[in-house]
């Protein structure tokens, strides 16, 4: 498993948790809510966790 796959992972952990993409950018480190919104947005597509 590589580091990217984890950081998808546990994006996939907190869309679960209803944890709000701007809390999510911030425990993932990312610089741009816009890199985090585009994985939610895959994450609802294909878990529909939201």
């Amino acid at each position: 498993m590589h580091f990217h796959q984890l950081k998808h992972s546990m994006a996939t952990r907190l869309c679960e948790a209803d944890i709000s993409p701007k809390i999510a950018q911030e425990i993932l480190y990312r610089k741009k809510i816009e890199k985090t919104l585009v994985i939610y947005k895959n994450i609802v597509k294909n878990v529909r966790c939201i």
